[in-house]
């Protein structure tokens, strides 16, 4: 064994401290990146709405306003089961028609 029990769990020990001092850096540097960016977000939004005439306090304009009704979406129609489970009986061309 190249080293004795003692030398090993010094270095075991400082190991760990060295992990965990590198773990915790890490961690602040996440943290900071974090900050940073939610920063840069919250100033954008300041930004804009100064730019639209609004403070912060004030609440946005589409809070105000009615609901917006949804557009009524058309369904295509399509084939019944009972015609597309029959077989046909003759071959159709396709319509190769072109406007």
């Amino acid at each position: 064994m190249p080293y004795s029990p003692e030398e090993y769990e010094a270095l075991k020990a400082a190991y760990k401290k060295d992990l965990l001092e590198r773990k915790a850096w890490l961690e602040k540097m996440r943290l900071t990146a974090l900050r940073r960016r939610a920063e840069w977000h919250l100033y954008q939004v300041k930004r804009s709405l100064a730019e639209l005439g609004l403070e912060e306090s004030q609440p946005l304009p589409t809070d105000q306003a009615a609901p917006m009704p949804k557009p009524h979406l058309q369904q295509p129609d399509l084939p019944s089961k009972a015609s597309s489970s029959e077989a046909p009986t003759t071959q159709e061309k396709p319509n190769k028609t072109l406007f």
